[in-house]
């Protein structure tokens, strides 16, 4: 009987040591399909995942800049949560039933060799080599965007050229194509109706199809609303989690005294 029991015990140690490591896995998974269309580094100071049940939630992302530019980020994403189809993951399109994306601050960089921080993006680049080069080809029946503010930096003048755009986009979409649709759409949208263009003297007219990729369904709720199931379900997990830790210390305990 004893023996069954430290059995049980190992068995729930496993189980709970893979709800760990998940989010390692899975951020190290995300983290690569970052990668894979920005060509950029990234890292999350947060991500909790729910695989089972199709669900992400990363806090306070950050995209990095290549090694040239002199500001380390190049876009800040407060939150970042995922509500996807998880049988989509082995089929050619990946469907995310809802995508929540929170990016507070994009800040474009001209460095002093007059080189610009998004001509680095992988997806900027097929479009303006005009290739529909491989990307993983998406579905999101519901897209809440909130873009609040863009940054220009011109390290190519003297003194240093700084601008803020604030533009407070608060929208839902829909968006039906491919990964570097969606990013580009975003910049797109980003620089839409605002100076940016002017201000650097470039023209960013290659991006407006992936603009149009981004279907307007209606003017989303407040952005706390529209993530506040999410949040629910995360304080569940983490309940959860806190309660797994608990029988970990009291299991832990129990083999001390063997």
């Amino acid at each position: 009987m004893k023996i069954i029991f430290k059995v049980i015990i190992i068995f729930v140690l496993i189980i709970f040591f893979l709800n760990i490591t998940k989010n390692i896995f899975f951020s190290a998974l995300v983290s690569g399909a970052i990668k894979n269309t920005t060509g950029l580094g990234v890292s999350f100071e947060n991500f909790n995942s729910y695989p089972f049940l199709g669900k992400l939630d990363i806090e306070n992302a950050f995209i990095f800049n290549p090694q040239d530019f002199p500001d380390e980020v190049m876009a800040y994403f407060p939150k970042i949560s995922v509500d996807f189809n998880p049988g989509s993951i082995f089929k050619d399109k990946l469907h995310f039933r809802e995508f929540t994306i929170y990016l507070k601050e994009f800040t474009v960089v001209r460095n002093k060799n007059g080189k610009l921080n998004i001509d680095s993006i992988k997806s900027v680049k097929a479009r303006k080599a005009n290739t529909r080069a491989a990307s993983k080809k998406i579905k999101i029946d519901t897209l809440n965007l909130r873009i609040d503010k863009v940054i220009i930096k011109d390290y190519s003048k003297s003194p240093v050229l700084i601008r803020e755009f604030d533009l407070n986009i608060n929208e839902q979409e829909e968006c039906v194509n491919d990964a570097y649709s969606l990013v580009n759409g975003i910049i797109a949208k980003a620089f839409y109706n605002t100076a940016v263009g002017q201000v650097l003297g470039v023209n960013f007219d290659f991006l407006n199809n992936d603009l149009s990729s981004l279907v307007k369904k209606s003017v989303t709720l407040p952005f706390e609303i529209t993530t506040k199931g999410f949040d629910a379900t995360k304080g569940f997990f983490n309940d959860i989690s806190n309660k797994g830790k608990n029988i970990f210390t009291g299991i832990k305990n129990f083999f001390k005294k063997e």
